[in-house]
């Protein structure tokens, strides 16, 4: 095992933290901003939805692929050199978006940038579990997760005011100046360390491992086009898990394994990990839920869709600095026990709402669902990765994130299919027929119950995600391993 340098010099413990916000903020605003710009996106390009949306399925796509080589190319070439490296990445390929010349360019730099996003995500988490000291973990970590919230919280109101205002190309250009910010901070903060690993590259492990995940959500993502029992959909399925136990089975014998499946011995972090990948899928669609119901069943445009999502996004950071003060006074599971009981009364508020329900009401119903899901993060994840030694966090951080986004993409396209299905079945049960057309009343009538529909699937696993969190240990809030640590002074 490698020894764990903990930062000692308290103003570099507060540049790395600010690095790893900043970082964090911009990865959120690469989420955001781009998905609501998509019917823009639709008219500058003459384009159609499917080729558009490609803009955003393109990134998730190599966001996937790249989270479980995080922790590999970390220990490989240093998590310093990792850091640095993607972190000017990000600012190239954030330039190359905003110099894209047509729809096909742009879809290219974002697979790169969604690439350099997945390695970066996995290494916020683990910078604090390697640097920072035990007793300082939990507070930091919830400050990181505070400023994701406010990345989600601000992300799609300025997209919409800048789309309103400026050109497409400033959604990719605000993430310069911030890249070059947590370039600056890490620089500074970050200790030198080289890398362990002196073994040949493993290629092959690799080549199973993206290509596997990346055939699963190719998968997922077309099964709404391709149909649940094509060809295409289960060969993509079948070559995915196959190539992804290869991956497994290799990996388990592996001496420097690309992703240490050993972390899963650690029950804590089995537990955390599972109900982390339930919450992602209550949490993936949320968004899109959200707009088809204000923008295509209620006539908002998008701006105003985004600021919508202004206020529940503030309450999740309430919900964060709640938990943050709470966390030293109540257990884990309390916390997101109770955090997820208000996120399900908010979302089953939400399964209730109607044609006349308004936009008020449904922004009140977010701020409940988002204030508990705002309580669960920081504990969690504390209780998870918290609870692993500190030379293994960075395989626990690439598995949590990995799993997170693989259940995410699984999730917002399976709950799609359902949402057309169901708008389908309540069209025709109202006695209407002929082509269902988004914007008229007939639609409206049978698109608002199935997204009804989807919110109370969605409050059923918040529900089990509560009664598994009960599963966590009550009495201990900041593990420590002993014989690990080693400090690293000014």
């Amino acid at each position: 095992m490698e020894s764990v340098v903990y930062l000692e010099d308290e103003k570099k413990q507060r540049a790395l933290l600010s690095a790893v916000v900043v970082a964090g903020i911009t990865i959120m605003l690469n989420n955001t901003t781009v998905s609501i710009a998509l019917p823009s996106f639709i008219t500058i390009f003459d384009t159609d939805i499917r080729m558009a949306q490609w803009i955003v399925i393109g990134y998730m796509l190599s966001l996937g692929m790249a989270m479980p080589l995080a922790s590999y190319f970390g220990e490989r070439y240093s998590y310093r050199k990792l850091f640095l490296t993607a972190l000017a990445a990000m600012g190239f390929c954030s330039l190359a978006c905003a110099s894209a010349w047509g729809l096909y360019s742009l879809v290219f730099f974002r697979i790169l940038k969604g690439a350099v996003s997945g390695v970066l995500i996995p290494c916020t988490m683990t910078l604090l579990y390697r640097h920072i000291p035990k007793e300082k973990q939990p507070h930091y970590l919830g400050i990181t997760v505070m400023s994701h919230s406010l990345g989600v919280a601000i992300g799609p109101s300025i997209a919409g005011m800048l789309l309103e205002f400026a050109s497409w190309h400033i959604l990719f250009l605000i993430n310069v100046p911030m890249v070059a910010l947590a370039l600056y901070l890490s620089w500074r903060s970050l200790p030198a360390d080289v890398g362990q690993n002196r073994e040949p590259m493993d290629f092959a492990g690799i080549l199973m491992v993206a290509v596997g995940t990346g055939l699963v959500l190719i998968g997922f993502t077309n099964v709404e086009v391709w149909g649940a029992t094509s060809s295409k959909f289960i060969s993509c399925l079948a070559a995915g898990f196959l190539l992804s136990i290869l991956f497994i089975i290799r990996e388990t014998r592996s001496n420097h394994p690309i992703l240490n499946f050993k972390v899963l011995k650690y029950r804590p972090f089995a537990i955390a990990l599972l109900i982390n990948c339930v919450i992602a899928m209550t949490l993936g669609i949320n968004g899109m839920l959200v707009a088809v119901y204000v923008q295509t069943i209620l006539g908002y445009s998008p701006m105003v869709s985004g600021l919508i999502l202004i206020l529940p996004s503030v309450t999740m950071v309430l919900g964060n600095m709640t938990s943050d003060h709470l966390f030293s006074k109540v257990s884990s599971r309390i916390l997101v026990f109770f955090g997820l009981m208000i996120a399900a009364i908010g979302n089953y508020a939400l399964s209730r709402a109607g044609l006349s329900t308004g936009v008020v009401a449904i922004t009140v119903y977010q701020s409940v669902r988002l204030l508990g899901m705002g309580m669960v993060k920081m504990p969690l994840a504390n209780y998870g990765l918290g609870n692993v030694p500190s030379s293994l966090s960075g395989h626990a951080s690439s598995m949590f994130n990995w799993g997170q986004q693989l259940v995410t993409v699984i999730s917002i396209n399976i709950l799609t299919i359902v949402l057309s299905i169901n708008t389908a079945r309540y069209y025709s049960e109202a006695g209407f027929s002929g082509e269902i057309i988004e914007g008229t009343a007939s639609y409206a009538i049978a698109a608002v119950q199935a997204v009804n529909d989807d919110f109370f699937y969605l409050t059923l696993f918040m529900l089990g995600s509560a009664l598994l969190s009960l599963l966590m240990d009550g009495n201990n809030n900041t593990p420590t391993f002993k014989g690990q640590r080693a400090v690293l002074k000014n």
